[in-house]
């Protein structure tokens, strides 16, 4: 099976459309959760494509497991996180967090990230996904631990590690490690609405909660340029 870690904001919905579902047709699947994942039947080279961290496959203890994700800079990242949820409200249904959001302004949201819940927007979100459910989102350990396990779990379990900057570039190197192609690389179905200019305080505050993800993210860099060499 192979899974892929959606972390939001970061062209995963881009990824799954014109990459996944192109290419692995009635074969990629997203459960509602842990128990539905748990207790579904997929077949045979599945894709699994939702908001889960690293260690799901735990789940599925007979099954091979293979992980794809990209990431994507933090700070852009969250900005366009903290957006795009203000974006999605429609008559019947609007995001978890559009309450919170559409009351606090960005700035004020990360001075008071500490006391999120799990769901919400949260600092280093790249490193806990990545990190997994027990070094990142369950299991309470320190930072320097999250952020080193989140390096080794990138580099030895990841089979793929696409740059949300670099979409096509990222597209043509998964195409070389499966039989894919790639096809509507500019398009991306789930675009943020133009954001506006934020003050230097925000955009420090964000960088100072995202410390982890930072250096994340230029590990990332790198295991990504040595990737595309060597294919």
């Amino acid at each position: 099976m192979i899974y892929f870690t959606h972390i939001p904001k970061t062209a995963g919905t881009a990824f799954k459309r014109n990459v996944l579902e192109a290419n692995f047709p009635k074969r990629v699947f997203s459960p509602k959760g842990f128990r539905q994942f748990a207790l579904q039947s997929f077949p045979d080279h599945s894709c699994i494509s939702n908001h889960f961290p690293y260690g799901v496959h735990v789940l599925k203890p007979l099954r091979k497991a293979s992980y794809l994700t990209f990431l994507r800079d933090p700070v852009e990242r969250s900005i366009s996180h903290y957006y795009f949820v203000l974006q999605l409200k429609y008559e019947k249904w609007q995001h978890p967090d559009y309450a919170r959001h559409s009351a606090f302004s960005l700035e004020d949201i990360w001075q008071d990230e500490p006391g999120q819940r799990y769901g919400a927007l949260k600092s280093n979100l790249q490193t806990r996904f990545i990190a997994g459910l027990g070094a990142g989102f369950y299991l309470k350990t320190s930072p320097a631990k999250m952020l080193k396990t989140a390096k080794m779990h990138l580099r030895d379990k990841y089979l793929f590690v696409g740059i949300q900057e670099r979409f096509p570039e990222s597209c043509r190197l998964f195409q070389s490690l499966f039989p894919a192609e790639p096809t509507n690389l500019e398009e991306r179905p789930m675009k943020t609405e133009k954001k506006p200019e934020l003050s230097s305080s925000t955009l420090l505050a964000i960088e100072n909660a995202n410390e982890l993800d930072l250096e994340l993210y230029q590990y990332g860099l790198k295991l990504f340029e040595n990737r595309s060499i060597a294919s």
